[in-house]
């Protein structure tokens, strides 16, 4: 079972939802194109075979950065602290500047809110490590609104918002199940 759904666009039912992101899983594990998973989409509207072919890369990023917060976990025993890696270059935004080389423990409450992504385009990361100099920062920015929590814990939907990454959880397939119109 996947542990994370996409909420593709264009998607009318919940049968069309659990298909795309079949064939989202397909294409991930076989390397394949957003053309090809958008072509294996043929069920969707023209235009939101557009949107999902687009949100094919942003769930891709997503499913990295599940996949490193696990890692994380898994290993907070030899590797205890994290250092935020920003890109900085002309695309920096001011929480990129702020965030970058930051250090702090792994299991700090500080991941719940910094840990990337912070915006859409976000292109930062964070670096595992054995040992560090526990960084003192004061006055950050917040990230924008829908990237103030750390998306790969496990945790409820909201369906008051535009989901995109879904938690499998019994709970979370429940909610949004019934979200549908049927």
């Amino acid at each position: 079972m996947h542990q994370l759904l996409f909420n593709f666009s264009g998607c009318k039912t919940f049968e069309e939802f659990m298909q795309a992101n079949e064939q989202f899983y397909f294409c991930y594990n076989n390397y394949k194109s957003e053309t090809f998973f958008s072509e294996a989409l043929f069920f969707l509207e023209e235009r939101a075979l557009i949107l999902a072919k687009n949100e094919y890369g942003q769930a891709i990023i997503h499913m990295q950065l599940k996949r490193l917060w696990d890692n994380i976990v898994t290993n907070i025993n030899i590797f205890p602290y994290l250092e935020y890696d920003a890109v900085i270059d002309d695309y920096a935004t001011d929480i990129d500047r702020k965030l970058n080389k930051v250090i702090k423990r792994a299991d700090d409450d500080f991941w719940d809110v910094y840990f990337p992504l912070n915006y859409k385009g976000d292109r930062s990361t964070v670096r595992q490590l054995i040992s560090g100099n526990l960084s003192n920062v004061t006055d950050l920015p917040l990230p924008n609104p829908g990237y103030r929590k750390n998306l790969y814990k496990i945790h409820k939907i909201d369906l008051n918002k535009r989901i995109f990454l879904i938690h499998n959880t019994q709970e979370n397939i429940s909610l949004f199940k019934n979200s549908f119109k049927t």
